[in-house]
């Protein structure tokens, strides 16, 4: 079903350690409100990407060799991308979360740049369990797509805007947890899937849970 593993990658900053394969992707072409998103540290608490599969982005057209029988893991491995000034997943679900539902209605956003078509329900089984006051961390994320899809994720803190971008370009779907309003009035976490960004406006594009498609 999968002519390559694809990574889904979480974290808990804006930024994902990791590079993959470039895919599942297009230039920016839509106009929608420009939000202010600025080079440097991000500004949020969690994210999470995945990697979509053998799709070629139209921004960066090149072809990726990739040595089928090197003695090494490291040089088995294509050499990143370099992030063009936009770019943005094509093909994504949007999906309206359920009570407390944001992390595994990303989960499922992200899975679904990559032709992965799951329910939120049954994500939320098994993310969540079935309390539905209880949060979904990062941590279970993992073992529960390579179960059931053969995908690895991980996920780290401390990310920069510079790094979200190149994951995109690189073929990984990012979800981050954000704030949902001033954490000064209200400390309440939210999950959200990135979509892509676009330079020239400043923005970075979510799917969003509680906002909608495409949100800038």
């Amino acid at each position: 079903m999968y002519p390559r593993r694809p990574v889904l990658a979480l974290g808990l900053a804006v930024g994902v350690l990791l590079a993959g394969m470039g895919a599942g992707l297009r230039a920016t072409t839509s106009d929608p409100l420009a939000a202010g998103a600025e080079d440097g540290t991000a500004r949020d608490v969690g994210a999470t990407a995945i990697n979509a599969i053998d799709t070629e982005p139209v921004a960066a057209p090149a072809t990726i060799d990739v040595v089928a029988q090197a003695p090494t893991l490291a040089e088995s491995l294509p050499s990143p991308r370099d992030a063009p000034a936009s770019m943005v997943f094509g093909d994504m679900q949007h999906v309206w979360q359920s009570l407390n539902n944001c992390g595994p209605a990303a989960v499922v956003m992200a899975l679904s740049a990559m032709g992965v078509d799951v329910n939120q329900e049954t994500a939320r089984l098994a993310l969540r369990g079935t309390d539905v006051r209880r949060g979904m961390g990062p941590q279970g994320v993992g073992p529960w797509v390579k179960e059931n899809f053969d995908l690895r994720s991980t996920w780290r803190n401390g990310g920069t805007n510079d790094l979200m971008r190149r994951l995109i370009a690189n073929g990984f779907v990012p979800m981050v947890t954000q704030w949902m309003q001033d954490p000064s009035v209200s400390r309440i976490a939210h999950w959200r899937t990135v979509r892509g960004y676009d330079d020239g406006k400043g923005v970075f594009y979510v799917n969003d849970s509680m906002l909608g498609n495409m949100v800038p």
